[in-house]
């Protein structure tokens, strides 16, 4: 074993080697939390994507200012908002020593990503609950009505199903962001 993979264990927050190449995502929310490092317990600013298999980001200041000199100041708006994770072997930390990391930037056009849809019984695809939870909200529902109709599943908790509960939530997303006839169509009842 080589001392780099001694320290690298599986995190629940995105690192380099979960980008093996760029992905384009959407971010879901931007939210503070205490997380845990090697030097002691600090607030940081994390952020979540709608897409699946992407764990939540520790947003550093570089990248939280690629995100802010692009789309504004406020967290509050970019919810939706279109980004790019790659990782750059370039990054240093301390400074001087060449570790690398995870960088953003922001994709030309910011065009949403053009990626196959996943299906949802493999288990690279299922969400956490959060996950699901964040994409309901981009896409304009609310965390009742996931819970609704993930109890009309027979489901008391996420981990009874995670591949039956993303694909219920992916379903939801999809009736909330479906299109309305043109002025004029009739609507069936």
């Amino acid at each position: 074993m080589k001392f780099s993979e001694m320290y690298e264990g599986e995190s629940k927050y995105l690192s380099k080697k979960d980008l093996p190449a760029p992905r384009v995502v959407t971010i879901a929310n931007v939210y503070q939390e205490t997380v845990k490092s090697q030097h002691g317990s600090k607030q940081e600013c994390l952020v979540s994507f709608t897409d699946a298999g992407i764990k939540p980001l520790i947003l550093n200041t570089t990248n939280g200012n690629t995100i802010m000199y692009a789309y504004g100041d406020d967290p509050n708006l970019l919810r939706g908002k279109v980004i790019e994770l790659y990782h750059d072997p370039n990054v240093e930390y301390p400074a001087g020593t060449r570790v690398g990391g995870v960088r953003v930037r922001i994709p030309s056009g910011n065009a949403p990503a053009q990626q196959p849809a996943p299906s949802p019984g493999a288990t690279a695809d299922n969400w956490t609950y959060q996950q699901a939870l964040d994409a309901v909200v981009v896409a304009g529902g609310t965390a009742d009505m996931l819970k609704s109709r993930l109890k009309g599943l027979g489901m008391t908790t996420w981990s009874d199903d995670p591949a039956k509960g993303t694909a219920e939530a992916r379903v939801l997303i999809s009736s909330l962001t479906a299109t309305v006839g043109e002025a004029g169509d009739e609507i069936p009842f």
